[in-house]
């Protein structure tokens, strides 16, 4: 499976040793889809951990992942585990976040002559 979305958090490196006394290392970032109702998902590496960790927040790309959930003591947990990532070739910049407030040459109206403000003429229209 695939999902598409943006790095919101990297979770570090766990390391361990083990009960056969092999040493492991994981990886977790937290990714957010795009979409009209954007989901959070912790995605999981193991075998490219250090590299898995370094994805930089605001970085979106496509994560190839697999599902896989196991029973212990009754419950049961769930694991999205990535095997492959491809970024975006555009990495995030340190630039100011574009405003979202329309500007007075964006609505149309020529800002070099200013227009007179207008007040309500009763305010028994206003909601408080």
């Amino acid at each position: 499976m695939e999902i598409k979305g943006r790095v919101i958090q990297s979770l570090g490196v766990q390391k361990g040793t083990s009960k056969a006394g092999k040493e492991w290392s994981k990886a977790s970032v937290i990714i957010e889809t795009d979409g009209q109702y954007p989901k959070k998902v912790a995605l999981d590496n193991m075998k490219n951990a250090e590299e898995f960790a370094k994805l930089a927040v605001g970085t979106e790309g496509v994560f190839y992942i697999e599902v896989e959930s196991r029973e212990f003591n009754g419950r049961w947990y769930t694991n999205v585990n990535c095997w492959k990532w491809e970024m975006d070739q555009a990495q995030p910049s340190a630039q100011q976040p574009q405003s979202s407030t329309p500007t007075l040459d964006s609505l149309g109206v020529n800002s070099s002559h200013p227009q007179p403000a207008t007040a309500p003429a009763d305010d028994s229209d206003l909601p408080f």
